[in-house]
């Protein structure tokens, strides 16, 4: 095989950035990880056809692309891959009821963009402590956030935000689940 894959990793502002590449075929036939150049480039040869995943992480600051989906063509075929590594910010909340905070209790976060559609496949969750309180790491350019609260012997409860929002994210679920009969 001989096909090429040209890439650049950038920042949110579009700026190259020295970072980490992680490449997979679906198969997983074919894994393996690279390091960019200063400016965010990299160049791998000799990779099969077929379809290829492609994510980076960020080597100074820790930021992660999403998952980028690859086609190569048959063999000699060349194509390109821009990889945006996108900084986390701290989304902070309660839950709780009437009846006080919920402990241990499952959030789940689902990062929206302005047009509500999924801004990353990435899914934070976090389990509340004693006191309700959690927080999520969700990609900083997040518009919105669908979060799902699940607590034992309580009805799964869903909030949806538009962000920024004054925090913490105060998030009420009902006392106590209905009865299937």
């Amino acid at each position: 095989p001989d096909n090429e894959l040209r890439g650049l990793v950038v920042d949110e502002h579009g700026q190259g950035v020295r970072a980490f590449v992680e490449y997979y075929n679906f198969t997983r036939s074919a894994h393996s990880s690279l390091r960019t150049d200063a400016s965010g480039g990299f160049l791998v040869h000799g990779l099969p056809s077929g379809e290829f995943v492609f994510s980076a992480t960020s080597a100074a600051t820790g930021a992660s692309s999403e998952d980028v989906k690859v086609a190569l063509g048959e063999s000699g075929s060349a194509a390109t891959v821009r990889l945006v590594v996108r900084d986390k910010k701290t989304l902070t909340g309660i839950v709780t009821s009437a009846s006080g905070p919920i402990a241990r209790a499952q959030v789940l976060g689902l990062p929206k963009r302005s047009d509500g559609s999924l801004d990353s496949l990435d899914i934070p969750q976090t389990t509340t402590g004693a006191d309700g309180a959690f927080s999520l790491e969700i990609p900083t350019a997040t518009a919105g956030m669908a979060l799902v609260i699940m607590a034992r012997g309580r009805v799964l409860e869903t909030a949806s935000l538009t962000l920024p929002v004054q925090e913490p994210v105060v998030l009420r679920v009902a006392d106590s689940a209905g009865v299937i009969r």
